[in-house]
């Protein structure tokens, strides 16, 4: 066996949280050393998503939500038609994965919350019923967490749930979230919490927070709050700020919080995490102060500081995404009802192996690999290829052998 898959088989006897942990620091000593910068991505970083990460496929078994955010395409009304998959979809969906590719994480999200699916737990067991080893992950906005749902979601065999806390104040939860209801999430979560804690099982809670919109202190703040109630099984995930495809103002949303942010500070105001029910001392956490939001702003492929040209986007060689009707997107990126050129078809009428084994999607990451995504739509709007780092090898004879990146 050779020695990098022994380290990586090392690596994974490690529990998750503590995993998280550890690759939080190595990222944020690797952003401040050049040599450890270049090993990271080009090396570790690349070979665990290249060759280790396990393949997963996205399911949106809904789009029925009880939020509006201003970050979300659901908020304009986009790839919303109002209800839940059907079971055979589903059944279809993950029986294709299992039986014709190596898929063995399961993500049930999309643009819903999960929780309102009548049959959640009914689809986590049939996952696990059919391969007990596969990961089952969930992505909440919280409003219905606590307590018993976290009991019956660790017998229902949940591997990993993100909480979209995303804020650290009720002021700022309004203005990003358009609801009043950051108190309840945050006493909602603190119960999940214990009762995941509690149960025994081995299962990875991440309290996710928005980057882009707050400076790093912010972001510390957010950690402090929230680590006595992470226990053994909680970890914090800083999420980046996207646009969805071009979907979303993202600007605008920054400008908004960094004005707030400064209005805060020139009142004297405490920027951080505040308890549910001091709404008036606080915005959120995040990553990127001003200047980094300017950054933010250009366009998706514009320049970006050293970088010479804009590198491939990881999310086309790793998205597999089923919408709540069976369309097969190739990015979890994409509205389920404005695909561009990014729709594969239906796993109703293909098989999981002609929609991401074969045909356009082999296409479209080839185009990927030359650098000529921008291309195509809605790629050439999405700043998303920013949020993982560049793990390409450059090819310097590309014009006459071999793809421009590999």
């Amino acid at each position: 066996m050779p020695l990098r898959s022994l380290l990586y088989r090392l690596y994974h006897t490690i529990p998750a949280r503590l995993r998280v942990s550890l690759v939080n620091r190595i990222v944020r000593f690797a952003a401040n050393n050049v040599l450890a910068h270049f090993f990271w991505n080009k090396i570790v970083l690349r070979y665990h998503l290249l060759h280790g990460a396990p393949r997963g496929l996205t399911l949106e078994i809904t789009d029925i939500c009880n939020l509006k955010c201003t970050y979300c395409p659901k908020s304009r009304g986009i790839g919303v038609k109002g209800g839940h998959m059907d079971w055979s979809v589903f059944v279809k969906a993950i029986d294709g994965a299992m039986r014709e590719t190596k898929v063995d994480v399961f993500v049930l999200a999309g643009f819903g919350e999960p929780l309102l699916y009548p049959k959640l737990e009914e689809a986590i067991r049939y996952i696990k019923e059919r391969n007990p080893a596969a990961k089952v992950c969930l992505t909440s906005n919280g409003t219905l967490l606590g307590a018993e749902v976290g009991h019956r979601l660790a017998e229902a065999g949940l591997t990993q749930i993100t909480v979209s806390v995303n804020a650290t104040s009720a002021e700022q939860y309004q203005r990003i979230n358009s609801s009043n209801s950051y108190a309840k999430i945050v006493e909602n979560t603190k119960e999940f919490l214990r009762a995941i804690n509690e149960s025994g099982k081995d299962i990875l809670v991440l309290i996710q927070v928005l980057g882009g919109v707050n400076d790093e202190a912010q972001i510390q703040k957010f950690r402090d709050f929230w680590a006595p109630h992470l226990g053994r099984c909680g970890a914090i995930q800083v999420q980046p700020f996207i646009n969805w495809a071009g979907q979303i103002d993202s600007q605008s949303i920054l400008d908004h919080e960094s004005a707030a942010r400064e209005a805060e500070r020139s009142a004297g105001g405490d920027i951080g995490c505040a308890r549910p029910s001091d709404a008036s001392s606080a915005t959120l956490p995040g990553g990127g102060g001003k200047d980094d939001n300017k950054k933010d702003g250009y366009p998706p492929f514009a320049q970006d500081g050293a970088r010479q040209e804009v590198y491939p986007c990881y999310h086309l060689h790793s998205s597999r995404m089923i919408s709540r009707e069976g369309n097969a997107l190739a990015c979890c990126m994409v509205a389920p009802d404005e695909q561009g050129d990014l729709a594969l078809g239906n796993i109703l009428d293909c098989s999981f192996e002609e929609l991401y084994l074969s045909g356009k999607i082999l296409k479209l990451r080839r185009e990927n690999l030359n650098g000529n995504l921008r291309r195509y739509s809605p790629c050439n709007k999405c700043n998303a290829w920013k949020t993982v780092p560049n793990i390409w090898w450059y090819n310097p004879l590309h014009r006459w052998i071999g793809t421009r990146w590999w």
